[in-house]
């Protein structure tokens, strides 16, 4: 319910919905924020299987890795190539940046911010 609330607070006062999920959710961390650039999806064995990569705001790149949910967040340039931003059982959620509405594995597409 708390990010519920937070999401609406920030649209009644137009403040950054990201911002907001971060102030209520202990321990949350932002692993990056930018463009969907490359998506690759496939259905295997009754599974949404795939990843997508993100050209961040910052100008690095990052990789998620999914299989109906995602399970992965990795670099994929800089000195910290491979580097694990953060994995299962962590729960990485991908959260469109305008509204905060969450983004599931078969929804996320090339352009989705």
């Amino acid at each position: 319910r708390a990010l519920g609330d937070a999401i609406l607070t920030a649209h009644k006062w137009q403040s950054p919905v990201l911002e907001a999920l971060q102030s209520v959710q202990a321990g949350a961390k932002l692993l990056a924020t930018g463009k969907v650039d490359v998506v690759d999806t496939n259905t295997a064995r009754g599974f949404a299987e795939g990843r997508a990569t993100i050209q961040a705001e910052d100008g690095s790149r990052v990789e998620v890795k999914f299989q109906n949910e995602y399970l992965r967040c990795s670099r994929l340039d800089g000195d910290a190539v491979g580097a694990t931003l953060g994995e299962v059982p962590a729960l990485i959620c991908v959260l469109d940046a305008e509204n905060g509405a969450p983004i599931a594995t078969e929804e996320i597409k090339y352009g989705l911010r």
